[in-house]
């Protein structure tokens, strides 16, 4: 299963978020602004909709490390590695490997925004 939040503008496709559900865990793996439109905020809407499509259920991903607060805006926190699931260890594992500096993050269900006094 894939959902996905676009962000448009004039029927051009400027940004993007993929949700997967991967061995029965939902996973944002994918978000994209153009980069002519970076700094305007796109990202932080769509993140906000992104919120919606997983606001009752486990959600992880893997980012940048200097994203994280960026994902931490809609209740992503950082975890060890060995706390997600098996394959998303690897995959952290390959990126790693390749050079990237990234981290396994996870938002719980129903998260508030009461944990980070939102």
């Amino acid at each position: 299963m894939e959902r996905f939040v676009l962000a448009e503008d004039e029927q051009r496709l400027i940004g993007v978020i993929r949700l997967c559900l991967e061995s029965g865990h939902a996973i944002l793996r994918t978000m994209r602004v153009s980069e002519s439109y970076r700094g305007q905020g796109i990202g932080k809407r769509m993140l906000g909709a992104f919120e919606v499509l997983v606001s009752a259920r486990d959600c992880y991903c893997l980012p940048f490390a200097h994203l994280t607060g960026f994902y931490g805006r809609i209740g992503f926190k950082p975890i060890p590695v060995e706390q997600a699931p098996p394959h998303l260890q690897e995959r952290y594992k390959k990126y790693r490997d390749e050079g990237a500096d990234i981290l396994v993050m996870k938002r719980p269900p129903n998260w508030t925004g009461h944990e980070q006094g939102a």
